[in-house]
């Protein structure tokens, strides 16, 4: 029997990011307002349960994620410290507030109809993020430095291996640009399904792929849009997977 999920994923984060000290990030991204990084764990009995689709998400940046410095052993970083973090905040079951989350609640349910809770799998664009809310994207050192440096998502995807994987990331070229290539390379397709929601392709990835608009709390009318691009993504997601639809 070969390793766990979250053996495999925990010594990736080690290889990355254990050798790493809070003053070197600090050093190489020019400022310490940074959050620190989102690593995912993942509850394999649910996840890998029979007839689950595992749908791993894909958010943009990780701001305010844990912006304490306690995440670390003799300067270092503790990996399993910071994945704690990610079991501590139950794919965002006590976020009641967050769009994001909902979304991809909201998703996984209708998707899953009879396995509900902890079986999927979220992860962001970028690790690290700014430490507080509401600031917008990580500035460009440590976006070029996770390019550089933490360019682990293809390994993540390796890992867990899901059925379907869903970028929500927004609607632009420039966000395909900033987000979705960051992670998947210049090789990747987009192609327009509708006003909220492109088709990705890729090479390296041979799951169905695609990239949903964020939701907004700013527009009119959202929670009916927010509900009909959810609608969407999920008729899309059963088609692409040859999923009956009651």
């Amino acid at each position: 029997m070969g390793k766990s999920i979250n053996k495999q994923l925990k010594e990736l984060y080690e290889a990355h990011l254990g050798s790493y000290t809070i003053n070197d990030l600090k050093n190489a991204f020019g400022t310490d307002e940074f959050s620190q990084p989102l690593l995912m764990y993942c509850w394999e009995e649910e996840y890998l349960a029979k007839d689950n689709i595992k749908i791993l998400f894909v958010g943009k940046c990780s701001n305010s994620w844990y912006p304490k410095y306690n995440c670390c052993e003799n300067n270092k970083y503790n990996i399993q410290e910071l994945i704690k973090v990610y079991i501590t905040h139950e794919l965002g079951i006590n976020d009641k507030n967050s769009l994001y989350w909902q979304m991809t609640r909201n998703i996984n349910n209708a998707i899953n109809t009879t396995n509900k809770g902890h079986n999927y799998l979220s992860t962001n664009v970028f690790k690290f993020g700014q430490k507080e809310k509401g600031k917008g994207d990580p500035p460009s050192k440590i976006r070029n430095w996770e390019k550089n440096n933490l360019d682990i998502f293809l390994d993540e995807v390796n890992i867990v291996k899901p059925d379907v994987i869903i970028f929500i990331t927004g609607t632009k070229k420039c966000a395909d640009k900033l987000y979705i290539n960051q992670v998947l390379g210049k090789e990747t397709k987009s192609t327009p399904y509708d006003e909220n929601i492109a088709i990705i392709q890729n090479p390296k990835i041979s799951v169905p792929m695609f990239r949903l608009a964020r939701p907004d709390r700013r527009i009119k009318n959202r929670q009916i849009i927010n509900q009909q691009m959810a609608n969407n993504i999920i008729g899309l997601i059963k088609k692409s997977l040859k999923l009956q639809t009651p």
